[in-house]
């Protein structure tokens, strides 16, 4: 899913998304929260480099400051880095969307200073796929199926683009997204009017209309046909809208305000957005496939917006938290709204998330540079457990542990408790480590780190558990001396749903 290409245009150096590292635990809940691991995708040699888009195999695409100054398009994969695109032939270009199979699309100046849209491929590389004017022609492609329909607008019309069939002029207009079925949405000029239009081969140009106003603009369609996108009414309101072949457009309300603004729409029927609120504040919105309007909250500011949501329904945005920065968001019915923080710097937002679970945007980091970032989810584990062990000179030790809490317990010579709050569970499956702090003998802030090993046999005794407790300045006052095998009980450490 490619939302709201136009929007990552106008606001193309707009901060992208970071990251929160661990989850802080307290009693029981429904499903642990979701964390992400950060990875800073660097520049092409700049200071600066904004991710909009990725696939669903994790490929990165967007455009980063050389280091001579100039902005080149770059493609980032795990395996081979941040790639720089190339140009036309002149000194800019720009990546805005990438396809599942990895065609890059967007623009780039040429070596007459024109600017021409783009396909890149790993095999064929940077391609001029023309324009449809020949006196000042320029283009500009936004959007590519998973076919290679390429998407966009060349001599202030709508196009759309094959490697078969070349450049189609689809009218008046700019054509912003389309879906694998070859179903393109943009906008086109009747009059002095701005309209929404869905444009088929079958059926050419349909005008979706307004919601009362004369302007509309679409933001996303799905391979279902639904469209999304803004409408303004017959007085001074935007509200966002849906539109179907079978029902037209559909004014989704608000949250209580004057305003609604419609981002993308997931394969199932879900929208995101944002809209105003009754007390005059600006909060994410999902859409549900039964027709309520949820408000997605904030991570503790006034302010949020949603900009994508993935097939399971995650969304991904931008929110004010209380210190009043702007931070990314990743929101889950399970989890909630997790803030996904930043590089060290101030801001953030996130603007895509694959099917995954992995987002991309861009950060400040501690020296305020923009960087292009991507979110790579980490796998959350549940872990049980309780037993015994010996350890040297300590003699027995009980034990029970969960993703909350932690205690032992010393039943022989001189005595002790210890008892502690998990914040943090790292691992894979069927081995983890919990930290946190608790209280030693009576004394708290002492801080622990429980390192278990489930061998899957439920029963046979070999399990392991390595404990090391220190207090507040950092001596350790106990420690298992290594992996202990189980002396009774189990250990359970298994993959937890994320939410």
């Amino acid at each position: 899913m490619r939302p709201t290409r136009h929007l990552r245009i106008t606001g193309l150096l707009t901060i992208a998304l970071a990251i929160v590292l661990a989850c802080l635990v307290g009693g029981a809940r429904a499903a642990p929260t979701p964390r992400y691991q950060i990875v800073d995708l660097g520049t092409l040699g700049g200071s600066e480099a904004v991710a909009l888009d990725l696939n669903n195999s994790g490929q990165v695409v967007g455009s980063s400051l050389t280091a001579t100054g100039d902005r080149h398009a770059f493609s980032w994969t795990q395996a081979g880095g941040m790639v720089d695109l190339g140009t036309l032939g002149g000194s800019f270009s720009h990546a805005d969307a990438v396809n599942d199979g990895g065609q890059v699309v967007g623009w780039s100046s040429t070596a007459g200073s024109e600017l021409h849209a783009f396909s890149w491929t790993r095999a064929e590389g940077m391609v001029d796929i023309g324009a449809i004017c020949t006196y000042y022609p320029y283009s500009a492609a936004y959007d590519v199926s998973d076919a290679g329909q390429v998407v966009g607008q060349s001599c202030g019309n709508a196009f759309s683009w094959t490697k078969a069939e070349g450049m189609i002029d689809l009218g008046y207009g700019a054509a912003w997204e389309v879906n694998n079925l070859g179903q393109v949405v943009g906008e086109s000029y009747p009059g002095d009017e701005t309209h929404a239009f869905s444009w088929t081969q079958a059926g050419g140009m349909v005008d979706l209309g307004t919601l009362g106003g004369t302007f509309s603009r679409p933001t996303e369609v799905n391979d279902s046909g639904l469209v999304v996108g803004r409408s303004t009414m017959a007085g001074s309101e935007t509200h966002a809208f849906m539109w179907t072949q079978t029902a037209g457009m559909i004014d989704l309300g608000t949250l209580g305000g004057s305003d609604s603004y419609a981002a993308d729409v997931s394969e199932t029927g879900q929208i995101v957005g944002w809209s105003s609120t009754a007390a005059g504040d600006t909060h994410a919105f999902l859409r549900t496939q039964g027709g309520s309007m949820i408000d997605l909250g904030t991570l503790g500011g006034t302010d949020s917006s949603a900009r994508e949501i993935n097939s399971s329904g995650q969304v991904v945005g931008s929110s004010s938290a209380t210190t009043g920065e702007t931070h990314g968001f990743s929101w889950t019915q399970a989890g909630g709204m997790v803030d996904l923080g930043t590089l060290g710097g101030a801001s953030s937002s996130a603007s895509e998330v694959n099917d995954g679970g992995q987002a991309v945007g861009s950060s400040l980091n501690v020296a305020g540079a923009t960087h292009a970032v991507l979110w790579n989810p980490v796998p959350q584990l549940s872990v049980s457990g309780k037993g015994r062990f010996n350890t040297e000179g300590n003699g027995q030790v009980y034990f029970t542990l969960s993703n909350e809490q932690v205690s032992f317990d010393r039943t022989r010579g001189e005595r002790f408790s210890f008892a502690g709050e998990v914040t943090s569970v790292t691992g894979s499956q069927n081995a983890a480590i919990l930290t946190g702090t608790g209280t030693w003998k009576g004394k708290g802030a002492y801080a622990f780190e429980v390192s278990v090993v489930d061998n899957a046999r439920r029963g046979s005794y070999a399990d392991t558990i390595s404990v090391v407790i220190r207090d507040p300045a950092g001596a350790v006052v106990f420690t298992s001396f290594g992996p202990q095998v189980l002396k009774q009980g189990d250990i359970s450490v298994t993959p937890a749903a994320s939410g």
